[in-house]
């Protein structure tokens, strides 16, 4: 889509921490998340979304390392959403990292 503006994120996730106060804290994806308390499955999920299977697959599952702002805001738009919805941040200390 040249031309189209589109934002690419290219921060991975769980490999960049933010020190705040004194923890350690990192990043995920909801996608998944979001999707299945919606009802939907991997194949809703991806035709809501607009979405090659493959690129469904790595947003719902989380394992996406570089991050399209277009594919964002339509998953965002399908799941009824914010991008910044998309994300949380949780304690590194207790996933293990």
């Amino acid at each position: 889509m040249a031309g189209s503006g589109a934002a690419t994120l290219t921060r991975p996730l769980g490999a960049d921490y933010q020190r705040q106060g004194e923890q350690m804290k990192s990043t995920r994806l909801t996608v998944g998340d979001r999707a299945r308390a919606m009802g939907l499955n991997i194949t809703t999920f991806g035709r809501a979304a607009e979405l090659a299977p493959g690129t469904a697959r790595k947003y719902f599952y989380g394992t996406i390392n570089v991050f399209d702002g277009d594919v964002l805001e339509r998953i965002a738009k399908a799941l009824r959403c914010s991008v910044s919805d998309l994300f949380e941040q949780i304690d590194a200390k207790a996933h293990g990292s």
